[in-house]
């Protein structure tokens, strides 16, 4: 059987880092069994890349071009992930608000002692009850955006998936034509 890996920079975590143009621009980190870059050299991108235990580069911009290609389908994902960040950022932020307040109304009820101050102790815990109910509402939104995001983490997944089983097609076929060079 042979072995296939495509390796770059955090191997040993099993990410890789996939990147077009220069290292500033447009870097995209995934997490696999395998990695791989494409990073640029001076002016000419290139992919390095380890197949049965040797190395090799793919210097071929049109070979490149094909290669990022096949991870069009996720790219076109990521304006759904912004935007479904940019909804769930706000919510988050209100919910640990809240429940910095709930704990700061339940730690004055803790440092209540007598009964002298058992109307404060009653509107402190009104004021909890409130707060509760709105932390509710506010994980319910939430519950709706994560099967979102889990949604569209499966899409993510099968597309990802695909491309690989196609980017070690393509890498065989330029060993096997030469547009992959051993190093």
């Amino acid at each position: 059987m042979r072995t296939f890996a495509i390796v770059f920079l955090v191997a040993q975590l099993g990410s890789y880092v996939f990147s077009k143009g220069d290292h500033q621009n447009h870097v995209r980190i995934f997490n696999h069994d395998w990695p791989v870059g494409i990073h640029t050299n001076g002016d000419s991108p290139f992919l390095w890349f380890s197949y049965d235990n040797r190395e090799y580069m793919i210097r071929d911009a049109a070979t490149l071009r094909d290669i990022d290609m096949l991870f069009a389908g996720e790219q076109a994902l990521e304006p759904q992930r912004r935007d479904l960040r940019a909804r769930m950022r706000p919510l988050e932020r209100e919910q640990r608000d809240l429940e910095r307040e709930r704990d700061r109304y339940e730690d004055r009820i803790e440092r209540l002692d007598d009964e002298k101050q058992e109307a404060e102790r009653r509107d402190l815990e009104g004021k909890i009850e409130g707060l509760e109910r709105k932390l509710d509402g506010l994980e319910a939104q939430l519950d709706k955006l994560e099967q979102e995001e889990e949604a569209l983490d499966q899409k993510e997944e099968v597309l990802e998936h695909e491309a690989e089983k196609q980017l070690e097609v393509l890498v065989g076929k330029a060993i096997r034509s030469g547009i992959a060079t051993p190093r």
